[in-house]
């Protein structure tokens, strides 16, 4: 039984299996929270420095990429980037009109996040690893958040966690599925313009949203934790054919030359 489950999870995309890891990361960030909340507050900002640094080196390494394939890809990282900074800016709130805006901004942020699990394995798959990493640890503490969100404004403990398991984890794989379904009909100069979006999307939380929450550790810890994610990243990439993929561009190239060999028949 174990054997045949682990097969047909190896079947599975691998932008599937990370986005499923990261539901799974948000949950236990949950569950975790509502029975031993002092020691989650405790670590979130830990794993928040460490995100921080993966996500960053992640986004800047897949840019060039994007810029190569498409000359609007700067417009599109600019979208994503401000995409995320509108649905941080209605984030927080103490109110349950704040509650709810939390809930749907967090929601869309999570959504947004899975479709970038597709975008990143298909660009690279040390991008796909590495960008799930750091996005897999920032589940952990969008969960915690937004469970702490609930509670705070009086929403009852089982529906505080319902709530945030929709919010934060179910939301990562469907957003997942719907890339998987999109990407196969994209040209190479649209999938770098989305590919664009992804990394000001990915910057925008590792440069300007995750350091916000780990500003309380001292400045050695946080400059550690997050120098370390950083060169996690770096030598990750550098060490994995210094992050040179562009698989999406060769399917189009073989597509094309195939075409050739057609019409000259």
């Amino acid at each position: 039984m174990i054997e045949r489950v682990s097969a047909t999870v190896a079947s599975w995309p691998p932008a599937l299996v990370a986005s499923l890891l990261a539901a799974l990361v948000a949950s236990f960030g949950i569950i975790f929270v509502s029975i031993r909340r002092e020691m989650a507050e405790r670590y979130r900002p830990f794993f928040a420095a460490l995100a921080s640094g993966v996500l960053l080196a992640t986004a800047l390494f897949i840019l060039p990429e994007a810029f190569e394939g498409s000359e609007f890809a700067p417009m599109g990282a600019l979208a994503g980037y401000f995409t995320l900074f509108l649905l941080s800016r209605l984030s927080p709130g103490e109110s349950r009109g704040g509650a709810l805006t939390a809930f749907l901004a967090i929601a869309a942020h999570s959504t947004i996040d899975g479709f970038e699990y597709g975008l990143l394995f298909e660009a690279d798959s040390t991008a796909g690893l590495l960008g799930a990493g750091g996005l897999i640890l920032h589940e952990f503490s969008e969960g915690v958040i937004l469970f702490l969100i609930l509670r705070t404004v009086g929403v009852r403990a089982w529906l505080a966690m319902l709530l945030a398991l929709v919010g934060a984890a179910l939301t990562t794989p469907l957003g997942t599925l719907a890339s998987l379904t999109i990407i196969p009909n994209l040209s190479p100069e649209v999938f770098a313009l989305a590919l664009g979006y992804a990394a000001g999307a990915l910057l925008f939380v590792g440069a300007s949203q995750l350091p916000g929450e780990f500003s309380k550790l001292d400045f050695r810890a946080s400059v550690l934790a997050y120098a370390f994610g950083a060169a996690l990243g770096v030598v990750l990439m550098v060490s994995t054919h210094g992050y040179h993929g562009h698989d999406h561009d060769h399917h189009g190239e073989d597509a094309e030359h195939h075409d050739h060999d057609d019409h000259d028949h």
